[in-house]
């Protein structure tokens, strides 16, 4: 779950972690580190101005729940989970 904010700060206004993200979605670490790498979610990058330090990422706690909502299994879904 997302984890409480002060009163008076906006959703959106937290940068998330992989772990974070790995939370409110509930997959594994790696997943969603690939998530975040391979451009499927919206991340804001910084660091890494030099060859010994790396670049982090964040997701925007507004761009995860609105990406949720757009990749939302819809009715009608024709997926069936294996029997």
């Amino acid at each position: 779950m997302i984890a409480a904010r002060a009163p008076g700060t906006e959703c959106g206004d937290r940068l998330l972690r992989a772990r974070e993200v790995m939370q409110v979605l509930g997959v594994s670490r790696a997943t969603a580190y690939r998530l975040m790498n391979d451009g499927t979610l919206p991340v804001v990058r910084f660091g890494g101005t030099n060859h010994r330090s790396r670049t982090m990422l964040r997701v925007r706690e507004s761009a995860l729940l609105q990406w949720m909502e757009q990749n939302e299994a819809r009715e009608g879904c024709t997926w069936q989970p294996a029997t």
